[in-house]
């Protein structure tokens, strides 16, 4: 008798090989499907971290360059005479417009941008003084691509799209199907460095607008109480994903460190400029101060120091 499988042995064998057979299909599908959830999910994770640190970085050093304002002289004859030797001020220091409820343009200025320079002085590279733009265009129907213009010039009319000689745009995401933004601040003396939920916890009164001109702000109400540059920024962000079909949602928020010295800095020059007359000269006398009391020397340095006096010194002659 020859030895071999009876037909309920290969029966058998072929159900177990069909159970690890679809058990091993149906965890290829589900890795498969797995994979395309978190593709499209991931490709947007980028692009929001891609934006996000860029600006991060950039909005930590904004600030207001010295050609922002120009020096008021109590003389008037003065002014005319440096009237003529001074640059036009700058303005739109900090600007944010929006367009059917989405944003724009988002400019301000900075000393973190993506260029540095080396300084041949102190030998080491150094961070350069830019104006950045960001432009969210249209491409296609409900889509968007975020745009980034950089340059040293600081004007915002050589950033504009009709301009002599325009800045190149960059991409910095695209499928975006929308951005709107948020600027806060805090009209709170004692509100430095703390989060907008602690500010508002305080009791103090928080500002909120989906804009930011300064500029016109201050043309209507010279005496406004609009910082130049806001507090905290809000950013919400809807990405679609590749097939431009599921849409993911990101919310950013960030704060400008520089914020409190720039309030501080306004309030004092604010101060300091109520406080000066209309007409003054051009020199200003100042008046000495009063002496700082100093603690009597012990009788022995005294007496040493007196006997130093004594002595003259004749110069040599050769």
């Amino acid at each position: 008798m020859k030895a071999g499988f009876t037909l309920i042995e290969l029966i058998a064998s072929l159900a177990l090989t069909g159970m690890l057979m679809s058990l091993l299909f149906s965890s290829f599908f589900l890795t498969n499907r797995s994979i395309s959830i978190a593709e499209p999910l991931i490709e947007a994770d980028v692009r929001c971290a891609l934006i996000h640190n860029q600006l991060v970085k950039e909005l930590e050093g904004v600030f207001i360059p010295v050609q922002a304002e120009l020096k008021k002289t109590g003389s008037s004859v003065v002014a005319s005479s440096l009237e003529k030797n001074q640059p036009k001020p700058l303005d739109k220091i900090f600007y944010s417009t929006n367009k059917n409820n989405r944003l724009e343009i988002l400019s301000f200025i900075t000393n973190n941008p993506l260029k540095i320079y080396y300084d041949e002085k102190s030998g080491t590279p150094k961070p350069a003084v830019v104006r950045v733009v960001y432009r969210l265009i249209e491409t296609k129907d409900k889509n968007y691509t975020l745009l980034r213009q950089e340059s040293s010039t600081l004007e915002f009319e050589a950033f504009e799209v009709k301009a002599s000689k325009p800045i190149r745009s960059y991409e910095v995401a695209n499928n975006i199907k929308n951005i709107t933004m948020e600027y806060a601040f805090g009209k709170k003396s004692d509100a430095k460095k703390e989060s907008i939920d602690q500010t508002a916890s305080g009791g103090g009164e928080i500002v909120r607008t989906s804009e930011w001109h300064f500029d016109e702000w201050r043309k209507k109400d010279p005496k406004t109480s609009m910082p130049r540059v806001p507090q905290f920024v809000t950013m919400k962000m809807v990405l679609w994903d590749a097939q431009l079909v599921h849409e993911n949602i990101f919310d950013i928020m960030i704060e400008i460190p520089t914020f409190s010295f720039l309030t501080e800095q306004r309030s004092t020059s604010t101060q300091s400029s109520e406080a000066t007359p209309t007409v003054a000269p051009v020199v200003a006398a100042t008046t000495p101060s009063a002496p700082t009391p100093v603690a009597p020397l012990p009788d022995s340095v005294a007496a040493t120091l007196k006997e130093i006096g004594k002595q003259t010194v004749k110069p040599q002659v050769e």
